[in-house]
C-alpha cells in the first residue's frame, strides 16, 4: 500500500486553515508597505529516494525557477518529504552549476556535498542521486558548450 507522502497545503483559492495559520493564495493587505510574493515549483516525477527519468526535464524545471527568480532578493526555498534526498540532490545541482556559470576553474562536487550536509545531514541520499548529480553537470556544460558554438 503506497503511503501518503505530503498534503496538499496550498488553496486553490481564498484561503485554508491549518491550526494557527491561515494559507492565502493570493492576498492583499492595505496599509502594509512590504510585499511578499511566493512562486511555487512542483516537479511531479521524482520518485522518493530516486531520480528523475529525464535529466534534461529536470534541468528545464531549474531553468524556470531560475529565469522566475532573477532579480529577486529573497531565497529559494527547496523540500521535499524529509528535506534530504531530492532536495540535497536539487540543491546540489543547482549549486554546481551556478558555480560553473560563474566561471569557476575547479569543481568540486564532492566539497559542495560535503558542506550541504554539515547544515543538513543526509542530503544526497544514495549513490543513484550522486550519480545523477554528476550527470546533469555534464548535460548542462554539453548544452553551454554547444551554445558557445552557435
Amino acid at each position: 500500500m503506497k503511503s501518503l507522502k505530503c498534503i496538499k497545503y496550498w488553496p486553490e483559492e481564498g484561503s485554508k486553515v491549518y491550526g494557527k495559520f491561515e494559507i492565502y493564495l493570493c492576498r492583499s493587505i492595505s496599509g502594509v508597505k512590504i510585499t511578499w510574493t511566493v512562486t511555487q515549483f512542483h516537479y511531479l516525477t521524482w520518485p522518493d529516494a530516486g531520480v528523475p527519468l529525464s535529466i534534461k526535464s529536470l534541468l528545464e524545471f531549474r531553468r524556470k525557477i531560475n529565469k522566475s527568480y532573477r532579480g529577486h532578493s529573497s531565497p529559494v526555498l527547496v523540500h521535499c518529504t524529509n528535506g534530504a534526498g531530492r532536495t540535497g540532490t536539487y540543491c546540489l545541482i543547482d549549486m554546481a552549476i551556478n558555480r560553473i556559470l560563474k566561471g569557476v576553474k575547479e569543481l568540486n562536487i564532492a566539497g559542495s556535498l560535503e558542506y550541504l550536509r554539515d547544515q543538513r545531514m543526509r542530503m544526497v541520499e544514495n549513490e543513484e542521486q550522486y550519480k545523477f548529480v554528476f550527470s546533469c553537470v555534464a548535460e548542462e556544460v554539453s548544452s553551454l558548450l554547444k551554445n558557445l558554438q552557435h
